[in-house]
């Protein structure tokens, strides 16, 4: 059911309230899986000792309303930062109340006002105000410096592999591998790995696939043929 918006409040230069029927927010999206990998196949690049020579992340990719800076009305406060989308329907898209970097304690330093607004709207097209949507008074709309940009979620999953050089011994190359599951590193997977380059000059790890070029103490000229085995 929609609802009539009514507040009254003192208009100021920076924020100016209007007055709309609150829209039945709709919850259907959720992003999508994105496989990012670095450096490019074929491209040829160099590492140095203790830098990566690949790395793959798997994440999920969203749209995000981007506050450049903190928006106040009343007892309501957002600040700057990322606010994912959750859904949008043929005249708004609707973002979450909170953002990526907001906790529940930060919010109840605001004394709980802000639990009762459930989305933040924002009409198609917009450039210039964000419309919170409040359970018990309806949506109001206020002026804002924003944009919308996809982004890394903070809320999905990701998952990180990366290979190490560590330089060589005599004719053989070290390698490390290292996976990272929602940013923390996963010791328990971490390996060491060493390929005799005088045997062959391809080395390869969980499906990644690498062409030496050259390698010395000191780092390593190759290129990528393939990149991790996606999981």
């Amino acid at each position: 059911m929609k609802k009539a918006l009514c507040y009254s409040v003192a208009l100021s230069t920076s924020l100016l309230f209007g007055c709309a029927s609150s829209p039945n927010i709709s919850y259907n999206y959720s992003g999508n899986t994105v496989t990012y990998s670095t450096p490019s196949n074929e491209q040829i690049s160099t590492a140095y000792v203790g830098d990566s020579i690949l790395r793959q992340d798997i994440y999920k990719e969203v749209e995000a309303l981007n506050l450049q800076s903190p928006v106040k009305y009343g007892l309501y406060h957002f600040p700057s930062g990322n606010y994912e989308k959750i859904g949008n329907d043929d005249k708004y898209n609707f973002f979450e109340p909170l953002s990526t970097e907001e906790t529940g304690a930060a919010l109840n330093q605001e004394g709980n006002a802000r639990i009762y607004v459930q989305a933040i709207a924002v009409e198609k097209g917009s450039s210039a105000q964000i419309c919170p949507i409040h359970a018990i008074s309806g949506m109001a709309c206020l002026n804002a410096k924003f944009n919308v940009e996809k982004t890394k979620s903070k809320k999905g999953t990701s998952f990180e592999q990366a290979l190490i050089y560590n330089g060589t011994t005599g004719s053989k190359i070290n390698v490390g591998y290292r996976e990272f599951a929602n940013e923390t590193a996963r010791p328990a997977y971490n390996n060491r790995v060493e390929y005799d380059l005088t045997k062959s000059k391809s080395i390869s790890y969980k499906g990644a696939e690498i062409m030496v070029i050259e390698a010395d103490n000191n780092a390593i000229t190759y290129k990528v043929i393939s990149p991790f085995h996606s999981k």
